[in-house]
């Protein structure tokens, strides 16, 4: 079993997630911005083992957050990851790659929050996951009854 951090202990199941978990809405993910207050559920790709935000405008790019379930920091939460687009092709710059602002750990501090920063913007983000399970079971009750039959007062064998 993996170390608690702060009193949390990653879920050792978030390793081995696929694109299909992720599709069939066994794992949802939901995620808040503290400064705006805006909740969104995040959305989900085919063949992609990812969360994905709401993508929008800045600094003449458009930015695409994202969780990364292929990609944990060290306390076994996704990376959150951002794609800078050129707002004309719609296309990755790959050279926003090494830029700090592309991968972001979650915060030590007990909740899955993550501080994104690019430029003079900077978002706390925190991120809550849901997770279905059906179970299937089947009980057979076996029960005993002991009586005593009595007639008339009399008890009959």
């Amino acid at each position: 079993m993996k170390k608690a951090v702060n009193g949390i202990v990653p879920n050792i199941l978030m390793n081995h997630l696929t694109a299909d978990d992720l599709q069939s809405g066994k794992v949802r993910a939901y995620a808040e911005n503290k400064l705006s207050g805006e909740i969104q559920e995040l959305t989900t790709r085919p063949e992609r083992i990812c969360h994905f935000f709401k993508p929008f405008e800045y600094g003449g790019y458009i930015v695409q957050l994202r969780l990364d379930w292929k990609d944990h920091d060290s306390q076994g939460n996704p990376m959150l990851d951002a794609d800078f687009l050129d707002p004309i092709t719609h296309k990755n710059v790959k050279s926003m790659k090494a830029h700090q602002a592309h991968h972001t750990p979650a915060q030590n501090s007990g909740e899955r929050a993550y501080i994104w920063k690019f430029e003079d913007n900077s978002m706390k983000l925190v991120v809550r996951i849901t997770w279905s399970m059906y179970l299937n079971s089947e009980t057979n009750l076996i029960d005993t009854v002991l009586c005593t039959l009595t007639r008339a007062g009399e008890e009959i064998p």
